[in-house]
């Protein structure tokens, strides 16, 4: 809509009423997802066949792109998982450079003033990579056994060491934080016309649906 993730969520949290003794900026960043997608899909009748384009094959031996459709009786989300407040995670585990850590979603005020903060440096307007590096240091709430003047010093501290993280195992940490932390819709299962394997379309909240 030409407009930043900042405005865009905090046009979404415009339109949303809260009754009782509740701060709507204390959402969490998933709960924002999920209204946007929802908001979404029900600008759809029903009945009408959605479309994702750009889809491709998960193998990466066939790469195979292709577009898929499905109706709004096909979409079920998956379940937050709530064990993610307050879990811990070791990356480096049995390295010197061993570093244990606590994790809980952002909420929805994190997430744009990160979102506002991200805009202001020119240099990672455009690194999507710099993005994500961003939400998962929002994400982790405590380093354990150290000690930083304020979040801002953690958050430095804390995009080296992730910028630094070469282990595979470490990665998967990385993916599951942001996994775990998000809005899901279960992927579409089918078999790939051209490979002839069983591959999956996944449905984000970025998708691009069309009619």
């Amino acid at each position: 809509y030409g407009i930043s993730d900042a405005e865009y969520f905090q046009m979404i949290l415009n339109g949303i009423t809260i009754h009782g003794d509740f701060n709507k900026r204390n959402l969490l960043h998933s709960d924002i997802q999920f209204i946007d997608v929802v908001r979404r899909l029900f600008s759809f009748d029903v009945k009408d066949k959605i479309r994702i384009e750009d889809c491709r094959c998960i193998y990466p031996d066939c790469n195979h792109k292709f577009s898929y459709e499905f109706t709004m009786d096909q979409i079920t989300f998956s379940d937050f998982n709530e064990d993610i407040f307050g879990k811990h995670f070791i990356f480096g585990e049995g390295t010197e450079e061993e570093l244990e850590v606590v994790v809980s979603p952002i909420t929805v005020a994190e997430y744009i003033n990160m979102s506002r903060e991200f805009r202001n440096h020119a240099d990672k307007r455009h690194a999507l990579s710099a993005m994500y590096t961003d939400y998962m240091c929002g994400c982790i709430r405590e380093v354990v056994g150290r000690t930083f003047k304020n979040d801002r010093d953690r958050n430095a501290f804390l995009k080296d060491y992730i910028e630094n993280l070469c282990m595979a195992k470490d990665k998967k940490l990385l993916k599951q934080i942001v996994d775990e932390t998000i809005i899901k819709i279960q992927p579409f299962n089918l078999i790939c016309e051209s490979c002839g394997r069983e591959t999956e379309v996944v449905v984000s909240p970025t998708s691009n649906f069309q009619q």
